[in-house]
């Protein structure tokens, strides 16, 4: 996982092709540690980054658990009055976002932004 800052927000890309039962650990740890880089970077510039970007272009595949700590993820956020952003989700990837309802509760407007 690389990320870089794009303006204002943090942005993160997710390298993993595929979050299942085998890589759900790996990226649960991936998000965690981007939701502390987030809040790090947050403390440092009082209130900005205003956004977490994750970054779903690689993902091929999305099970329940991935879905779980993408949600836990968002919650954390929006407990400390910060936000989350999926971002360019494609194919299946992105029908699961959108069935469990997901895309609109993280996004907050259904959509699949593009960076």
């Amino acid at each position: 996982m690389a990320t870089e800052a794009d303006s204002g927000d943090l942005v993160v890309l997710v390298t993993t092709e595929e979050v299942d039962a085998a890589t759900v650990p790996a990226f649960a740890a991936e998000l965690d540690s981007a939701m502390e880089r987030y809040r790090s970077a947050r403390q440092a510039n009082t209130g900005q980054p205003s956004t977490l970007v994750i970054d779903l272009r690689q993902v091929r595949f999305l099970d329940s658990r991935g879905l779980q700590s993408l949600l836990n993820v968002h919650r954390e956020a929006v407990a400390e009055h910060g936000r989350i952003r999926l971002d360019n989700a494609e194919g299946v990837v992105l029908r699961v976002l959108e069935i469990t309802g997901t895309l609109d509760q993280v996004n907050g407007n259904g959509s699949a932004p593009s960076s």
